[in-house]
């Protein structure tokens, strides 16, 4: 079935009952059996082989696990910061500053532009800072992680010294984009093409003073917060407040701080989350500890806790992954883009790389891996036809961040939520409206580039 149309139904199958039924779960699940049945060429004894092995495929890649273990060690160091009134110090602490519902969603956005060195730290730690203070100020969870990925992927695409950078200069390099220049080079000069990242940024200010008005499930989810005593979500469940037995005056901002400090310091120095993850969790216990807060076996307790509280978003994570394997054997992005970009003339191939990027890291919920296919085939292709080369590469990494800011399914969204406690799904459906419009923006100014430089 590779190479036809009919490799596009289990991504159709996955969004439409995801919107039907708003459990990502269950919409993937049945996405990936669907696609292992086209695999299988209606073999139910071929489709269950098919599923059991994508299922051993994704446990067993090294990048699955890697995550999972990021994942559990950070539930285990949030709740730990939690229950030991490290996060509530935090916010006590930052509310001198922080002290309206503008300067709480401000505080965030400035936050998420300082982490910038990679969008898993980013996506795990804003949210995991800001939860409490923006609660206090009645803004809802859903436009937290709006806020949140808003300056997550987006910010650390823009970034030559970030994990998105790295990545992408290699692509470049190894396409061969530009002969004569470096990989920084030509990063530095795509860099005013990546037209998406720069306006979803900008959005954010825009939104909090109102130049641009909230409309759709966002303003719903953004009155019900207002109008509601406690946090709750777009569904109508109350966020239940967390009981900390621990006295006001040892909820203290220096012990969420020094092990979020050096898990950055870590991350930027050496490039390895997984150590810096765990330097941190011990740093907290020891923390706890030597000022009597909490005993190790108490702190022990808590990190087990939290890494079980993560069991969904894992799941979820894995599912997503085995959806992104069945579409990788059915040939999805190399189909899309072979069957429609020869049709494409120079002056409109950066908007049409665009849209299909963009199409394609949605309905994937693959980022990296949709790029790691589109540079080979779209920047010589563009070379072919006399497009400009760094608009094309903008216009990758555009469509690229757009799926990573919106696609339920996504590993940054998943993170993100799993700070904020948001449904995927209804983020997805919050988001999306307001981030269409930086994708109309981008697809007015793609084409006008086009023309231009093309």
């Amino acid at each position: 079935m590779e190479g036809s149309l009919i490799c596009l139904v289990p991504i159709l199958v996955g969004l439409i009952l995801a919107a039907i039924t708003k459990n990502a779960i269950f919409s993937l699940l049945i996405g990936a059996v669907t696609g292992c049945v086209i695999l299988a060429g209606g073999s139910i004894s071929g489709s269950y082989n098919t599923f059991i092995d994508i299922l051993y495929q994704v446990l067993m890649n090294a990048d699955t696990v890697w995550v999972t273990v990021l994942i559990a060690l950070f539930g285990g160091l949030i709740l730990l910061m939690r229950k030991s009134g490290a996060v509530m110090g935090f916010s006590g602490f930052a509310e001198r500053v922080v002290n309206t519902r503008k300067k709480s969603m401000l505080a965030t956005w400035i936050l998420g532009i300082i982490i910038f060195i990679d969008d898993y730290l980013n996506n795990l730690a804003v949210g995991t800072v800001m939860a409490n203070l923006t609660d206090k100020y009645k803004v809802s969870r859903e436009m937290l992680t709006f806020l949140v990925t808003s300056t997550g992927a987006t910010v650390c695409a823009l970034m030559p010294m970030s994990s998105w950078g790295a990545f992408m200069m290699g692509q470049m390099d190894s396409t061969g984009m530009a002969e004569g220049l470096s990989p920084m080079e030509m990063f530095v000069k795509t860099m005013p093409f990546i037209i998406y990242c720069w306006l979803s940024v900008i959005m954010v200010p825009l939104i909090i003073f109102k130049v641009v008005p909230l409309f759709g499930p966002m303003k719903k989810a953004e009155r019900l917060a207002a109008n509601s005593e406690r946090p709750v979500l777009a569904g109508g469940q109350e966020i239940a407040e967390e009981e900390i037995d621990v006295p006001q005056e040892k909820r203290r901002a220096i012990n969420f701080a020094v092990p979020i400090v050096i898990l950055a310091a870590i991350v930027i120095g050496t490039g390895d989350m997984t150590v810096g993850i765990i330097v941190a969790n011990i740093i907290a216990v020891i923390m706890l500890a030597a000022q009597k807060i909490k005993s190790l076996l108490q702190s022990f307790n808590l990190i087990v806790d939290g890494m079980t509280e993560m069991f969904s978003m894992i799941l979820l994570l894995v599912i997503s992954y085995g959806l992104n394997e069945v579409n990788a054997r059915l040939g999805v992005t190399e189909y899309v883009i072979n069957s429609l970009a020869p049709y494409i003339s120079p002056s409109m191939f950066a908007l049409f790389t665009f849209i299909i990027v963009t199409l394609l890291a949605f309905g994937t919920g693959t980022f990296w891996g949709v790029a790691i296919v589109a540079f080979p085939v779209m920047i010589p292709m563009a070379q072919s036809i006399g497009a400009d080369v760094f608009l094309v590469a903008g216009a990758i990494i555009s469509g690229v961040t757009v799926g990573a800011h919106t696609c339920f399914y996504g590993d940054t969204v998943i993170l993100a939520c799993s700070t904020t406690k948001v449904n995927t799904v209804d983020y997805s459906k919050c988001a999306i409206p307001i981030c269409a419009i930086s994708i109309v923006l981008s697809m007015v100014f793609f084409v006008v580039c086009g023309f231009i430089l093309g």
